[in-house]
């Protein structure tokens, strides 16, 4: 609870100039829509409202008056259709009171001397939410005024010659009425003093600031007198907040309509596997997975289905590399392409992959790179020497610039420099390869691995360096002949393999 204010260089300020109050409550979360709609919303005021009600009776209030402010929220939240369902209550307790006449400014109930002079004391009194005002001449009406501690009042108010006000830092507009504090401070006070007060003086000071400079002008003044007297037993208690119907009940705020699309995307995709953290696996290191780089040396049908697996996970970075064009036949099973990248001679695969994988979700960092792979057994002329050590080069930047490599060729030979290089630079380096019927998947490229066994690659068991597998092939041998269904099992285990290894205490 604070004055109000609206200068934004205050927020910049390492003293704050608005007043600013604690204020102790409650947050009560539910589970679910029904259980926040049938709580007895009665019984959880009344509990807080007793919290106040016995710091009062018990003298703390007195001694801690920040006591008399207390608040409970009550919520629930669709995370799926950000819609939050709240209803605030701040807990009093309902006394009946005689108020001679609309509060009044306070300029207009005392002389300027006197309010500068409280404000002053105010200040050094550490700028307290409930204070007591002690008048040194009861009879003179422009005496000085002294701010005390609200504990001060039962000790002041037998002495002859003085004049006693309640004060509160008053977070009301309302030009004649006061705020919704003053109900709890009026009860301590009637509470402590019983018979011997029959007329309340009550300040409601309201500071706000225009041009970095304090007024008090919109602070009120009035005389309260009792109906009735308060009682040992607990005063009626109310407190909830209305809505913008002015009905007693919860508001809602939707702020889906109102957020980034993007960040409404980043934030669902984030909530699957924060529940997945929260329920199963309380020691999931989501951070870890997200900000793995990921390159993926294929961009096919295990390219395009890794890459959806990785951004399930929540990778952010993934970069494509492939040399090969979209065709007619490549979107029913590479799940990154539509038809239009096949119009016109196709778009390149790399190219395609990550541009689309960007419109799925606009949150990736991702680029493609079109370029063929250097493989053993592929001859090279002399004039094409120059443009394959480039590009041995680009392929060692871009492996030493990720974290995880996957080799998703479609040929043994295309995989032969990558492991050299995973190798050589101590990247985990994952292998998915198809069949018909069948599918590999293995993990290597960390040079040691526990025990100090060092890991076999793709290639161990070879007796022959790698030959060119395309050389010779008929149109039936040039495509990829396998299930349809393989292509997801085995880009889903090479994804989970990964996880499991970035999860591992000796990763």
């Amino acid at each position: 609870m604070c004055t109000q204010t609206s200068q934004f260089a205050l927020l910049l300020s390492h003293t704050p100039l608005v007043p600013t109050v604690p204020v102790q409550g409650v947050l009560k979360l539910m589970n679910q829509l029904d259980h926040f709609q049938s709580v007895d919303k009665q019984q959880l005021l009344e509990t807080e409202g007793y919290k106040v009600w016995r710091d009062i009776v018990s003298g703390r209030a007195l001694e801690h008056p920040e006591l008399l402010n207390r608040s409970l929220l009550l919520a629930y939240i669709d995370l799926k259709k950000f819609l939050y369902y709240f209803w605030f209550a701040f807990p009093a307790l309902s006394l009946k009171y005689e108020m001679d006449r609309p509060g009044i400014p306070l300029s207009a109930h005392r002389s300027q001397t006197y309010v500068d002079h409280m404000l002053a004391t105010h200040v050094r009194q550490g700028r307290p939410a409930f204070f007591c005002i002690v008048d040194t001449d009861g009879l003179d009406p422009d005496a000085d005024g002294e701010v005390v501690e609200l504990k001060a009042w039962e000790a002041a108010v037998d002495k002859p010659n003085r004049r006693l006000t309640v004060g509160f830092l008053d977070p009301s507009t309302h030009p004649q009425h006061p705020g919704w504090p003053l109900r709890n401070l009026l009860a301590l006070v009637r509470f402590h003093t019983h018979a011997r007060v029959d007329v309340i003086d009550v300040v409601c000071l309201r500071k706000n600031f225009r041009n970095g400079q304090a007024s008090t002008e919109r602070s009120i003044a009035f005389k309260l007198g009792h109906q009735v007297a308060v009682q040992m037993a607990m005063p009626k208690i109310v407190g909830w907040e209305r809505n913008v119907k002015g009905k007693l009940g919860p508001r809602v705020v939707n702020l889906g309509a109102s957020m980034d699309p993007r960040t409404l995307a980043e934030s669902a995709i984030d909530l699957n596997l924060s529940l997945m953290k929260w329920r199963i696996l309380p020691g999931l290191d989501l951070d870890v997975i997200k900000d793995t780089k990921c390159l993926l040396l294929g961009a096919g049908t295990l390219g395009c289905n890794v890459a959806r697996c990785l951004m399930g996970w929540g990778v952010r970075h993934i970069t494509f590399v492939d040399n090969g064009y979209v065709s007619y036949s490549n979107p029913a099973r590479q799940s990154l392409f539509s038809f239009k990248d096949c119009i016109g001679g196709g778009t390149e695969k790399a190219i395609a992959a990550a541009a689309n994988l960007a419109e799925i979700f606009p949150g990736m960092v991702t680029e493609g790179h079109h370029m063929s792979i250097p493989m053993p057994g592929h001859s090279v002329a002399q004039s094409e020497e120059a443009e394959i050590r480039q590009t041995v080069d680009k392929l060692s930047d871009l492996i030493a610039a990720h974290d995880v490599v996957y080799l998703l060729m479609d040929t043994r030979e295309s995989r032969w420099l990558p492991t050299l290089l995973c190798q050589s630079m101590n990247k985990l380096a994952l292998n998915a390869a198809l069949g018909f019927d069948q599918y590999m998947v293995m993990r290597h490229g960390t040079q040691k691995s526990q025990d100090d066994v060092r890991l076999g690659c793709y290639f161990c068991n070879d007796v022959v360096a790698p030959a060119n597998s395309t050389k010779d092939r008929t149109l039936d041998q040039q495509c990829t002949v396998t299930r349809p269904g393989l292509s997801f099992m085995a880009s889903a285990l090479a994804t989970e393999l990964m996880v499991s290894v970035l999860q591992h205490p000796l990763k």
